[in-house]
C-alpha cells in the first residue's frame, strides 16, 4: 500500500508501518497535509466527542483517505 506518509518521507511501498518511519518524519519535520495529519497523542475516549479527531477523520474521508500519525 502506498500512502501519503510514503510519500512524504519518498519511499516506496511497504506493508507496515515502522517506529523508524515515524523518526524519520520528524527529524525532516514533515509538514502536515491535507492527506497526513498528526497527533501528539490520543484522545480520551470523553473527548472523542468534543475533540478534533472526528473533524479529521470526516475530512480524511471527504478528500478520498489519508494518513493520521
Amino acid at each position: 500500500m502506498f500512502t501519503s506518509l510514503h510519500r512524504a518521507l519518498g519511499i516506496s511501498s511497504i506493508d507496515e508501518f515502522t517506529a523508524e518511519m515515524i523518526d524519520q518524519l520528524v527529524e525532516r519535520q514533515v509538514a502536515e497535509a491535507p492527506d497526513l495529519d498528526f497527533k501528539a497523542k490520543l484522545p480520551s475516549k470523553d473527548a472523542l466527542t468534543v475533540g478534533d479527531l472526528k473533524k479529521d477523520l470526516c475530512a480524511l474521508a471527504n478528500i478520498g483517505g489519508g494518513v493520521i500519525v
